[in-house]
Order: structure tokens, then sequence, then C-alpha cells
């Protein structure tokens, strides 16, 4: 799978071109990012959630982050669904938080790892989480 996308980025004055390249060697689906006016290269994290994992409880999570240009993204671990889903993360800022749920309609979990560098979008990636005890 292949997808390119151009658009103004009125952060740089410039025009960015994303690609989007699925490839058996790469961990997910990873954007290259490149200006094709002359603008300055950017280069996205590349993120992995890990998983699936499996917990009743106090899950410990433990993703990966490939620093692009920015070599400290800002982290951040979030309860994507189902529905109604809560709970918390423990050192959530960081590639190994625990999770606890407080709250759940039906399993499983879906936990998304989004790494945001200085110089581009947040990358995401999710991994499931399925309650057993």
């Amino acid at each position: 799978m292949y997808k390119r996308q151009t658009a103004p980025n009125a952060n740089y004055g410039s025009t960015l071109t994303l690609e989007n390249l699925t490839d058996a060697s790469l961990l997910s689906d990873q954007w290259a990012w490149g200006f094709e006016d002359g603008g300055t290269a950017v280069t996205p994290p590349i993120v992995d959630a890990g998983g699936p994992y499996s917990g009743f409880n106090n899950i410990a999570l433990s993703g990966t982050v490939t620093p692009g240009t920015d070599p400290n993204p800002t982290l951040q671990w979030s309860i994507v669904g189902p529905a109604g889903t809560e709970g918390t993360f423990a050192n959530g800022d960081t590639l190994t938080p625990t999770f606890t749920w407080t709250a759940i309609t039906t399993g499983p979990i879906i936990v998304a790892l989004t790494a945001t560098p200085d110089d581009g979008p947040p990358v995401v990636d999710t991994a499931e989480i399925n309650l057993v005890g």
C-alpha cells in the first residue's frame, strides 16, 4: 500500500509531502516526510505500542519509539476504546507504563501510544489488552 499526500505547511513556509509506506519490513504504517520545494526534510518517529497484552489489572505495557529528527518526542498513552472504558496509566508519559482499568463495557481494551515530535505531527500506534483473570 502506498499513499502520498501533499499540503501547504504554514509552520515551515513550505509544502509538506507525506508518504505512507506499508511494507513487510516495517513495524506498521510509517510516514516518510519531506519538502518538495527545498525546505528542510523532517523525519518522524517510528512508534510501536507493543502487545497484544493480557492481564486483569495493573498491566505492564512496553512500547518502543525510534526518534526521528526530534530526538526526544513527547510520549503519551491513552485509551482508544471501547466506548465507556475508563482507566489510568501510572507513568503514562513513558514507554513502560502500568495500566489499571476502572470501568469497561466490553473487552478487549484498545490503548494508543502517541509520540509528538517538536518538528511534525503526532505519530500513533495502538495495541490490544485482553482481560484475563
